[in-house]
Order: C-alpha cells, then sequence, then structure tokens
C-alpha cells in the first residue's frame, strides 16, 4: 500500500492517473446504448452498465444494479432531476447521475 509522507510527493499523481486510466477504460467499454436521462416517460428498460465508478458505487451500493428493470416516472419541473422506479424502489436521480446509466 502506498501511504503519502515526505518521501512519495507524487501521491496525488499517482491517484490522478489511475483515476484517469480508470475512466478511459470505462469509457471505451461503453457500447453507445441509451442512456437514462433521455428515456420517454413510461418505458421500461433494463440497466446494461455505467460510465462513471464513482456515481457507479453510489449507484450500486444503493441497489440499483445491472440488469435491474428502470421506468421513468416523472421528470421535475425544470429537468434537472429524474423520478424513477427501479424494480421495486422509488428512485429520484439528478440528471448527471441518470446520464452515467447505460440501457439495453
Amino acid at each position: 500500500m502506498i501511504f503519502f509522507s515526505q518521501k512519495n510527493r507524487n501521491y496525488p499523481n499517482l491517484v490522478f492517473n489511475l483515476y484517469y486510466l480508470m475512466i478511459n477504460n470505462m469509457a471505451a467499454s461503453f457500447q453507445g446504448g441509451t442512456v437514462l436521462s433521455a428515456l420517454e416517460l413510461g418505458t421500461r428498460r433494463v440497466i446494461a452498465e455505467y460510465t462513471d465508478p464513482f456515481i457507479a458505487g453510489k449507484l450500486i451500493s444503493m441497489g440499483i444494479l445491472p440488469g435491474s428493470e428502470v421506468e421513468i416516472v416523472r421528470r421535475s419541473l425544470f429537468g434537472n432531476s429524474i423520478y424513477a422506479k427501479i424494480e421495486y424502489s422509488l428512485v429520484a436521480l439528478r440528471k448527471e447521475e441518470a446520464a452515467c446509466i447505460v440501457l439495453r
């Protein structure tokens, strides 16, 4: 394990480089499916993958897993958030979070 100390001053650069590689690999695996933020009201789809690993971690911890069925229930007045039914739960997602969910 790498610890931040006086001897290892490039630790923040190492973390940034690992994050950059992870994002590029996720973007390269993106197959061009429909994202949740572009889905019409009432349409049902299945979650295929995520494009952002940090938002993916948050969504997976909430129980929003690949293979779950999604339906858009409502959008906010100004379109900044989406109210979705995912399996048996109702979830409010920001537009940025919904744009990271790829559907099939």
